[in-house]
Order: structure tokens, then C-alpha cells, then sequence
């Protein structure tokens, strides 16, 4: 049977399609593996589970958390409080609801800072998971980090450089597979890479 191209990601973000089940063989469309737990549930009409009409339900509830926090006053260095205890993702919305990219500085698990170019109100959605979190830290400089998780899924990658006050860094990431991935930076650097 042929299988489906459907990642982890598409479930809990809501985007997978019927189409992205069909495969080139009408009727044999198999997803090789759901592991119902941590918000997901499966339903089927089949007399084993996993066959017949079968329904995948996602409650983002039990996956993320999320808070919002409000800057009414314009201003170029916004210090975010927030009781998530972890390291999270960050999306700045303008007064005018545009999204807006900025420095951001993590301080520990409940600070983050915005710094931006010009002054600005507005709000910042931050979103944690509820999945494990992993610290990695690189200690010695290094253009190119290998890190092996061993979390059996593709994590989401945050990473702070230690020489910039832990500023949000990017790098090119490429995940080797399930259990381990490389990032690949322009420069030699040290920081703290948090899987998500």
C-alpha cells in the first residue's frame, strides 16, 4: 500500500486536507503511525482501530499554551513577563494588526525583551508547548551544532547565542531524522538551543 506524505505538524496545526490522505492507489491510503495521547484521539468505524471512516482529533488546548501580552504605550524595548516557565515562541501584532519582527532577548523562562527600530504599541502572542522542552548548550564556538534529542518527533528549534545577551538567533536546520538534527550557522557561535 502506498503511504501518506502527512507530517505531525499538519495535524496539530489544523491544515491536513482529505486530499493529503489519497494516495496514487484508491482505497489503500495508510498513515503509518498516530499515537493517541498529549490532546490527540483517533476514532474509526472499522473493526480494527485504525480502519473503516477514520476521524483525527486534535485539542490544542492539552498541547499549547499561550498568553498575550499588551504594550499600549509606543516604545522601542518592550520586557515581557509571562508564567509560561519555558522559552517561548513569540509573534509581535502592531496597534495597526500587522506582524512585526523584532530582536528578542530571553532573560530565563518567564522574561523575554523586545527590542525594536522605531517605536511601537501593540501585542505579543507567545505560545508554548505543553511537549517536553530540551536545553542543549554549546560551550565551544562552532559553525555547525549536532544534536542528538532522541525525542521520536520533530521538535521546534529556538536558539539564543550567548555572546549577543542571548538574543534569538537563526540558523539553517536540518533534521536528520526523527531522533536528531544539525544547525548550520554563518559564523562560529555559542548559546543554548531549546527543543520545543
Amino acid at each position: 500500500m502506498a503511504r501518506t506524505g502527512v507530517k505531525s505538524s499538519q495535524i496539530t496545526d489544523e491544515s491536513i486536507e482529505r486530499q493529503d490522505l489519497c494516495s496514487t492507489i484508491e482505497g489503500k491510503s495508510v498513515i503509518k503511525k498516530i499515537i493517541p495521547g498529549a490532546g490527540i484521539s483517533i476514532a474509526s468505524t472499522g473493526a480494527d482501530q485504525g480502519t473503516g471512516d477514520v476521524t483525527i482529533s486534535v485539542d490544542s488546548n492539552s498541547i499549547y499554551n499561550q498568553q498575550i501580552f499588551t504594550q499600549p504605550v509606543e516604545s522601542t524595548n518592550w520586557t515581557i513577563v509571562h508564567e509560561l516557565n519555558s522559552y517561548p515562541e513569540v509573534v509581535i501584532i502592531d496597534a495597526d494588526g500587522n506582524r512585526v519582527y523584532c530582536d528578542l532577548i530571553y532573560h530565563n523562562n518567564s522574561t523575554v525583551e523586545a527590542i525594536f527600530k522605531e517605536d511601537i504599541s501593540g501585542i505579543a502572542a507567545l505560545t508554548s508547548t505543553k511537549l517536553p522542552q530540551v536545553e542543549f548548550i554549546q560551550f565551544e564556538a562552532n559553525s555547525i551544532w549536532s544534536i542528538q534529542h532522541n525525542l521520536n518527533r520533530y521538535p521546534d528549534v529556538i536558539i539564543l547565542d550567548s555572546s549577543m545577551d542571548n538574543t534569538r538567533i537563526y540558523g539553517d536546520i536540518k533534521y536528520i531524522d526523527n531522533n536528531s538534527l544539525v544547525v548550520l550557522f554563518n559564523s562560529a557561535l555559542t548559546g543554548r538551543l531549546y527543543l520545543i
